[in-house]
């Protein structure tokens, strides 16, 4: 029964993503029903980020020589009482290649809902832990870009050990044809031996950044660049791979791609082996 709701909620959530991207009427109906189409997803998204999981990334532009400052900023809040008061995974990120981006480290945080991310949030109201952490941060970086995200579906291996990760940002026509051509892949046999994880998320918010508007994002994981490099280099060769970028070719436009690594991750309560990917 869990897996049917789960299931009914993606297509949903899929459905109106195309639908307000895609819609055709007269040009003076059209703002009217824009407004409409959003206000639907909006209290579409409210209501279902009580239950689902969510992920949320902060990216910051660190001055030459401060990444050392930023990062012991970010090792007090999160070894203090208000850092680990919350169910989360998060984690500090060195950004390597981002184009024109601007950013060169990210917070990212994992949540099982986007209320304990609120309950988190509002409680850091009065703390003097988390002034400390605005203060120190402020002296050292400036905030470039953020967006809150939510897992449509997930693939491979679910491990804490995966600090290499590639973060492709989209520009999406058909959702649900995307979904179809990634399960499809990636459930193959010449994918069986995959060695990472792979993850399809719906950007819900802070779709705009530097290299344009975008509205999903995958998220690739692998212990190392090493192990990302080589299996790339072998699925580049597989008609899997081919017949994907076929699939795809007419409704997905590719905005921007990065390579990351964690720095550190803290698991309060929870880490992303306890994500669930459908």
């Amino acid at each position: 029964m869990v897996d049917e709701q789960e299931s009914t909620k993606t297509v949903l959530k899929l459905t109106l993503f195309w639908f307000a991207q895609n819609m055709v009427v007269p040009p003076l109906e059209e703002v009217f029903m824009r407004r409409i189409v959003a206000v639907v997803f909006f209290v579409f998204v409210v209501n279902q980020a009580q239950a689902s999981q969510v992920w949320d990334i902060m990216q910051f532009q660190v001055q030459p020589g401060q990444a050392a400052a930023a990062l012991q900023a970010f090792d007090e809040l999160q070894s203090s009482d208000a850092g680990s008061s919350r169910t989360a995974s998060v984690q500090f990120q060195s950004i390597y290649f981002n184009g024109i981006s601007p950013a060169t480290h990210a917070v990212v945080v994992l949540y099982p809902s986007r209320a304990e991310h609120e309950r988190w949030r509002k409680s850091m109201a009065g703390s003097a832990d988390f002034r400390k952490f605005q203060k120190a941060m402020r002296k050292v970086a400036t905030p470039v870009a953020q967006s809150a995200n939510s897992p449509i579906k997930g693939w491979g291996t679910l491990s804490s050990k995966d600090k290499a990760w590639s973060a492709i940002r989209l520009r999406v026509s058909n959702p649900a044809k995307l979904l179809q051509a990634m399960d499809t892949m990636l459930t193959s046999p010449e994918f069986k031996d995959f060695t990472g994880q792979v993850w399809l998320s719906a950007i819900d918010a802070g779709n705009v950044n530097h290299d344009g508007f975008a509205s999903h994002i995958i998220t690739i994981g692998h212990e190392s660049f090493t192990e990302m490099e080589q299996w790339t280099d072998y699925a580049n060769t597989t008609e899997a791979w081919s017949t994907y970028l076929r699939t795809i070719s007419d409704v997905v436009d590719r905005v921007s791609t990065e390579r990351v690594e964690h720095l550190r991750v803290y698991d309060h309560d929870m880490s992303i082996e306890d994500f669930q990917q459908n």
